[in-house]
């Protein structure tokens, strides 16, 4: 890394690799264990930029089935944020200088996009609105790479700030329904990819050493102003909450968080790949090397055949999911499922 142009043309595409999203609900009486259905009908959406701009869309969010968000960044900022009403993708660009990296919400009327300078904005169910710009002292402005929260006035943001000559160093930014502050952290040579929070307040982040040569990514716990590592991993892995609890993907195992890691599930020698995204325990999707999977609390099979792994991102409903893929050929499909 020389500059910091450099770093900004290469986090969007590392962040590919470990990003995810989540729908969940939880049940009062503990863990819901009913298997997961797997009759689902399967559609592919192809959303064609204008003008054929190149655009690697893989953040995703969404409300219902009728209200689903992606983006990501773009050669253009036209093509960077589209929305689905429940019959069509239409383009809803926020007009920042820089790319955006991360989209996640609350409701319709409701929406966070954070981008590669410092730009965050909310969109208030008709129109997109700049919410503010982060800037990091003598280190210019925020490269954010994930939004997150668990209700509007509890929003974290992460990524990193660095300078000309190579210096980096994660960041963190709270918003409590008023304000963006700087959530005073240990200083760390790591730009922060992603963050989760359960209701017990434990936090896990995911960083990117992008200075070590092995295991350049992290994974570590705050607690209060002390940022802890947890375990480092190499580029297969994943951070995704699943009603309230945390899980860590390394490999082809999966970790519960809980104050530490506890080995849930090791799929050393099937088809998994990695990723996961879920309902609950007992019905989550995975990427596998045939297409997407799908575990229901007793098997891993593959469910929808592809030869393609670029499966980036996923929202899941009732009955309804929603994977984003991108192609080598520069198309972004959106592979639906409905249940029958």
């Amino acid at each position: 890394m020389k500059n910091k142009i450099n770093i900004k043309i290469v986090i969007p595409t590392i962040f590919l690799i470990i990003i995810s999203t989540y729908y969940s609900c939880q049940s009062p009486s503990g863990p819901d264990l009913t298997p997961g259905r797997r009759d689902y009908t399967w559609t592919v959406d192809t959303i064609h930029t204008q003008d054929n701009y190149f655009a690697r869309l893989y953040s995703m969010w969404g409300s219902s089935p009728n209200d689903v968000w992606i983006a990501g960044p773009s050669y253009s900022y036209v093509n960077d944020a589209w929305h689905y009403d429940g019959t069509s993708w239409k383009p809803k660009p926020l007009a920042s200088a820089g790319n955006i990296t991360t989209i996640f919400g609350f409701a319709p009327n409701n929406v966070w996009a954070g981008c590669t300078n410092g730009d965050i904005f909310n969109f208030n169910g008709s129109e997109w609105k700049k919410n503010t710009t982060i800037i990091v002292d003598s280190l210019g402005s925020l490269l954010i790479e994930n939004l997150w929260g668990n209700k509007p006035n509890d929003i974290y943001c992460v990524g990193y700030a660095g300078d000309t000559g190579g210096n980096y160093k994660g960041i963190i930014y709270h918003y409590d329904g008023v304000k963006w502050s700087n959530f005073q952290i240990d200083n760390i040579k790591t730009i922060l990819l992603q963050i989760v929070k359960s209701s017990s307040n434990e936090i896990v982040l995911i960083g990117l050493a992008i200075h070590e040569q092995i295991d350049t990514y992290r994974f570590y716990t705050l607690e209060g102003e002390s940022v802890k590592e947890i375990v480092r991993a190499g580029a297969n892995n994943n951070l995704t909450l699943i009603n309230d609890q945390i899980y860590i993907t390394i490999g082809q195992k999966i970790y519960k968080y809980k104050k530490s890691l506890e080995l849930w599930h090791d799929f050393t020698g099937t088809n998994y790949v990695g990723r996961l995204w879920g309902r609950t325990e007992s019905d989550f999707f995975t990427v596998n090397n045939d297409g997407i999977g799908h575990y229901n609390g007793s098997d891993l099979i593959t469910i929808y055949k592809s030869n393609n792994l670029y499966y980036e991102n996923a929202v899941l409903f009732n009955s309804d999911v929603f994977f984003v893929r991108f192609s080598t050929d520069n198309i972004n499909l959106i592979i639906h499922g409905k249940l029958n």
